[in-house]
């Protein structure tokens, strides 16, 4: 049985070229986990932190926004989700 692990994501609003966007990463192929996948910037909570300070971290981290060049316009409850992260990757051409 895998253990729960709490992670957080972000869902970036942002403009292209005036209009209204929705901004996702995609992550590296050479990843042993997720690679190649299109997501919202984010991952794992540490600890002490909270979601939100979770989410913005990674953003930073992963796409060089930094938490204080956003506004939080809201948040949800925790969701349970499963990974498959086992190292399975998918073939692709």
């Amino acid at each position: 049985m895998q253990s729960v692990r709490r992670a957080a994501v972000i869902l970036p609003l942002c403009r292209d070229s005036g209009i209204p966007s929705v901004l996702f990463t995609k992550r590296a192929n050479k990843l042993n986990h997720h690679s190649g996948q299109v997501s919202f910037p984010g991952g794992m909570i540490e600890e002490g932190e909270n979601p939100e300070r979770a989410a913005t971290r990674e953003m930073w981290e992963e796409i060089g926004i930094r938490g204080d060049d956003v506004t939080v316009l809201g948040s949800h409850h925790d969701a349970r989700a499963m990974s498959r992260s086992s190292g399975n990757k998918s073939t692709r051409k």
